[in-house]
């Protein structure tokens, strides 16, 4: 399948070091974020949120699933909305998501399995859905606050994954923790990583990845 000149460079160029840098930056920000002068001007806790996030997976997880040398670059626009006060001490909110942009990498095999040696890897896109997950957010609107998620859904490929052996249609479920950093009443940031869980319908553990991935972005708050 022909992807496009952007596509290509951002999966096959220095996209695990771009997200290392993406996270690290946005953690160091946040951390050196001067805190509010005064109670009035401190964030206050958002209705709702909407997330946009990028990244990159940095290598494969043996988790759930076996299959390896994959890279995953999803672009995606989240919805979060308050659900639940002091779970756990923590604020439970409702998530769902849209993943517009979905980049998967994998180096061709031979016999066994095992990577083709000397042959260039081959870029499939797709997009996808995670309607139903959550996330548990800890301290106040304002400070760094620690998170922890979950998501699950479907994406959905133009061409047959895993070398042509699997399915168009992939199986997604997100386990993520990271930062989160309320700059404004309107605007903040957030970065963390994740295994991000991606296998085939019917398919075996041997056709599913799990991918390390990081991930960066900003949230309207509204």
């Amino acid at each position: 399948m022909h992807v496009p000149q952007f596509a290509q460079k951002f999966a096959c160029g220095s996209g695990p070091l771009s997200a290392f840098v993406l996270v690290s930056t946005m953690l160091l920000c946040a951390v050196c974020s001067p805190p509010a002068r005064a109670q009035g001007d401190a964030p206050q806790q958002p209705h709702r949120e909407v997330h946009f996030e990028t990244g990159a997976s940095i290598g494969n997880l043996h988790l759930f699933a076996y299959d390896d040398n994959r890279a995953l670059h999803p672009v995606g626009v989240e919805y979060d909305r308050p659900w639940v006060r002091s779970v756990l001490k923590g604020n439970l909110q409702y998530v769902s998501e849209v993943l517009p942009i979905i980049i998967l990498s994998a180096a061709p095999r031979v016999a066994e399995g095992s990577p083709a040696p000397g042959s260039a890897r081959k870029h499939q896109y797709g997009f996808g859905l995670a309607p139903a997950g959550f996330r548990l957010l800890w301290r106040e609107t304002g400070l760094l606050q620690p998170y922890f998620g979950m998501k699950g859904g479907a994406a959905y490929f133009m061409n047959r994954v895993a070398n042509g052996q699997g399915t168009r249609m992939q199986l997604l479920a997100e386990f993520s923790a990271g930062a989160e950093k309320a700059l404004s009443n309107r605007w903040g940031f957030r970065a963390g990583f994740s295994d991000f869980h991606m296998a085939g319908i019917g398919s075996g553990r041997h056709q599913a990845s799990d991918f390390l991935y990081f991930n960066g972005g900003v949230s309207y708050r509204f």
